[in-house]
């Protein structure tokens, strides 16, 4: 074991205290929505591991979860979006936490994995899929253009 490597139990124990700091920026009624992230957040770039959580993606930095607001699952598969559990990736868009504390919610603009990157918003917020209908959007996905993101 390299001396850098962490054993199961202490990865485990991050995990759980990281889930226990985001539960409550997330355990409302209902869930944000990427218009209200967006006008409240802040313009950010993180880079972390991704981890697959309960159905959702999160961008794990420093130790902190922050969930991530991608495009829709059948979007990115079409797009050739490769997330994969722990691959390290980079995110630019807008951070929001409900309470203020450190762990909150990312409407991804764009999401660099393998050096590639691939944009779902513009950098007004606007989503690659909007007045598209469901499922439906031109192009793979990747920065070739500038067309509407999220």
């Amino acid at each position: 074991m390299k001396k850098n490597d962490l054993s199961i139990p202490t990865l485990a124990l991050m995990l759980l205290l990281s889930a226990i700091l985001v539960i409550p920026a997330y355990a409302q009624d209902q869930p944000m929505r990427s218009r209200e992230i967006i006008d409240k957040g802040t313009f950010v770039e993180a880079t972390g591991n991704l981890r697959h959580m309960g159905g959702e993606w999160f961008l794990a930095v420093d130790q902190v979860l922050h969930q991530l607001y991608t495009a829709p699952p059948e979007l990115r598969k079409e797009w050739d979006v490769p997330m994969e559990e722990q691959k390290q990736a980079t995110v630019t868009g807008f951070f929001y936490s409900p309470d203020g504390g450190p762990a909150g919610v990312i409407a991804v603009s764009t999401i660099t994995l393998n050096g590639k990157e691939f944009r779902f918003r513009e950098d007004d917020g606007t989503p690659r899929w909007r007045g598209r209908g469901a499922g439906t959007t031109p192009g793979d996905g990747t920065r070739s253009g500038r067309g509407p993101d999220s």
